[in-house]
């Protein structure tokens, strides 16, 4: 229903031709300052015109005496009929009569008013004269006056009439310039309050529409055009945002001129208005399909995560991401019921969470190779090929392709059986499984030495049985120049490939990715 209590949209209402009698009805009720438009409105219907006439004031009586077609009301007919005196009413004369009469008839509305809506208070009846006797004058007998024959009295008669009717066109035409020019006034500031109010809601929407662009990123959006559309709405308003409204004009032709010019650009300001508002729904929308597919596919990569890595020994890394993981499903769940300009803000601050978690569990979880899982602080890289930098060294005369680190405590050399590695000093124990396969297969029944690493072609690490020293301390003890691989290099005796660093020295098998990790306090196997 519309609100007609809002002085500005009644106003638009009453210079409406299409307006319906209905509001009409509802229009006065609500706003006695309209009368005077309503009484010159083309549908007001006889009920409402002789209820304004009852209640009005000068302005609304004048512009029901421009309406040429207008019928006095029944009470005022009804005593016509009776022979009392009728009465007629000008701009410049009061309300006369012979006695006293009851107040105007106020006519029954055709449409009552809305429930709770005050009526308009039906003023007073005017005063009426007090009626004066009429003087009897004595009987004299003298000539007939001219005016008491029959021609004198028809001549009267007729000067009445026509001063009368001249009188009558006189007041007609005074009443209705006064009229027109009144109604000029009054349009062009009901046409005023119209534009000032469809101003103030541009405003409003603009303000609305420049929020929702300054929040949006193109790359977070499921269509980019939405926000040069938004953009492009912004730009065409903003003018008609800022527009001052014009002066009332000196002459009613100016005045009636101006009166059209606002109703058109107060049509336009609604337009452009609307237009803005679904621009900046079709942005949001966007903005919001974005976030739900984005945040899906963040959720679905998490549980890939956690399951790739459940098999981790950090299970507190893995307890917050199945967490993270919860909490990114609910805000997905909500996100329809966010601020619309905060959608993406939050689905990207719930997407940076969860990839930290995933960091997490991977940085603390062990790198696995197919069905190998390498100890915690094995170099990545056995997980792979020979690097393309790794570097194959010159023979030793006399003792093949052989290397220390730079420690200078770790040698290696290739053999029939695979790569050795000897290390001169060390605290660590053989591990018993070693221990054991070494000694059952110990054929020569030499003793095993726990100084004696060896990785075969096949991946398998194993502890040396030997009776003499190895290849590297003999070469050593003769004060070979064995060449260095320094910390960062990686030496190539495929399928065996070994890194030295400064931690450790890594060998592994580039196939099987089995292999081992050792220094002068620790020695791992995979």
């Amino acid at each position: 229903m519309i609100d007609y209590a809002d002085f500005a949209t009644a106003a638009r209402a009453v210079v409406d031709p299409t307006t319906p009698a209905a509001d009409l009805a509802t229009i006065a009720e609500l706003q006695p300052g309209l009368w005077a438009q309503i009484a010159g409105h083309p549908a007001a219907y006889p009920d409402l015109l002789d209820w304004l006439d009852a209640v009005g004031d000068t302005s609304v009586k004048v512009a029901l005496a421009a309406r040429h077609h207008y019928i006095p009301s029944p009470a005022t007919a009804s005593r016509a009929a009776d022979g009392q005196p009728t009465e007629m009413w000008s701009a410049t004369q009061s309300w006369a009569t012979e006695q006293p009469q009851p107040a105007p008839h106020q006519a029954p509305m055709a449409h009552p008013a809305p429930t709770g809506r005050p009526a308009p208070t039906t003023r007073p009846a005017p005063t009426r004269l007090p009626t004066t006797p009429t003087k009897v004058l004595p009987d004299v007998t003298e000539p007939t006056p001219f005016l008491k024959t029959r021609k004198g009295r028809v001549t009267l008669i007729a000067g009445v009439a026509v001063a009368i009717l001249v009188a009558i066109a006189l007041v007609v035409a005074m009443t209705t310039s006064q009229n027109q020019d009144n109604n000029a006034d009054g349009e062009f500031e009901i046409a005023l309050a119209a534009y000032q109010q469809a101003q103030t809601e541009l405003i409003a929407q603009l303000e609305t529409a420049q929020t929702a662009a300054d929040a949006a990123d193109p790359d977070m959006l499921d269509d980019s055009t939405t926000l040069e559309a938004l953009n492009a709405k912004i730009a065409e308003a903003t003018p008609n945002a800022t527009a001052p409204a014009p002066a009332m004009g000196s002459t009613n032709e100016e005045i009636r001129s101006q009166t059209t010019t606002l109703l058109a650009q107060t049509q336009t300001m609604q337009q452009q208005t609307s237009e803005l508002g679904r621009a900046t729904e079709a942005l949001h929308a966007s903005a919001l399909l974005w976030a739900k597919s984005a945040l899906t596919t963040a959720i679905a990569n998490a549980n890939i995560t956690y399951n790739q890595f459940s098999y981790t020994t950090d299970k507190d890394a893995l307890a917050n991401l199945q967490t993270q993981i919860e909490a990114a499903q609910q805000v997905l769940s909500s996100l329809d019921q966010l601020d619309p300009n905060m959608v993406t803000t939050v689905a990207t601050d719930t997407m940076t969470t969860l990839a930290d978690a995933e960091d997490a569990v991977a940085d603390t979880a062990p790198t696995r190779c197919g069905d190998v899982t390498l100890p915690a602080g094995v170099d990545p890289m056995a997980c792979g090929p020979v690097p393309d930098n790794a570097i194959s060294l010159s023979n030793v005369p006399n003792w093949g392709a052989m290397f220390e680190t730079p420690s200078h405590n770790i040698g290696c050399y290739p053999t029939n059986s695979g790569v050795i590695c000897e290390v001169a000093k060390h605290s660590w124990k053989i591990p018993s499984a070693l221990m054991k396969e070494c000694q059952a297969d110990n054929a020569l029944q030499v003793d095993c030495d726990d100084s004696m690493i060896a990785i075969t072609p096949d991946g398998d690490v194993a502890i040396v049985a030997h009776g003499d020293v190895g290849m590297w301390a003999a070469a050593k003890m003769e004060n070979i120049k064995i060449p260095v691989l320094n910390y960062g290099k990686v030496i190539d005796y495929s399928p065996i490939a070994c890194l030295s660093a400064d931690e450790a020295l890594t060998c592994w098998n580039i196939h099987t990715h089995h292999g081992f990790k050792v220094n002068a306090s620790k020695f791992t196997y995979w």
